[in-house]
């Protein structure tokens, strides 16, 4: 979990060193709200989601040949 107000972070390369794939997942959310007039009490929340993938071994047919 992160602060709100956090720009970045860092992940150690341990975590997926022996991973087939890796995937990023961020997940924020925002204020919420809610409408005291009503019963039962409806809430909202804001939020965003993120799914990135990382890499997946055996892909070195898809780089631009600078890696070689």
């Amino acid at each position: 979990m992160l602060n709100g107000n956090a720009a970045s972070c860092s992940i150690p390369a341990g975590i997926v060193r022996d991973c087939d794939m890796a995937f990023l997942k961020m997940i924020g959310y925002g204020p919420g709200a809610a409408l005291d007039k009503a019963q039962p009490l409806p809430r909202i929340q804001t939020k965003t989601v993120l799914t990135m993938p990382m890499g997946m071994k055996g892909m070195g047919g898809m780089t631009d040949g600078d890696d070689k």
